[in-house]
């Protein structure tokens, strides 16, 4: 899995069954464009992603329909949840990147917040 989600890795990465590294902390990084527009996507297609953590440090990063067992901490603009189901927090690096994020139909079982951190 990580390997798709590395700086080079492609834009879009969709699963087609469970995974579960639990005791794994996978790291998003690295731009991608699709159609012009900087942007890069995790489809879950129903299924379960199980980390330690996520961090996201790629702009304008989209999860999309499943749902994710771990803590998903974000570093960087436009992050976006769609459809997903979070069993653990989501950190942000600060205010405004929470401000700026997406997360309307998202469940988030373990809260939001801003990390305190410097």
């Amino acid at each position: 899995m990580a390997q798709y989600l590395l700086e080079d890795g492609p834009w879009h990465t969709s699963l087609t069954a469970d995974i579960s590294d639990g005791s794994y902390n996978l790291s998003v990084r690295g731009t991608t464009s699709h159609n012009g527009l900087l942007t890069r996507k995790l489809t879950l297609n129903s299924h379960t992603l199980t980390v330690d953590s996520l961090t996201v440090r790629s702009p304008h990063f989209t999860i999309e329909g499943g749902v994710i067992n771990g803590d998903i901490k974000v570093e960087a603009t436009g992050f976006v949840l769609e459809n997903v189901t979070v069993n653990g927090s989501v950190t942000f690096a600060s205010a405004d990147l929470m401000n700026n994020a997406v997360m309307d139909t998202a469940v988030i079982n373990g809260g939001i917040a801003v990390s305190s951190a410097p």
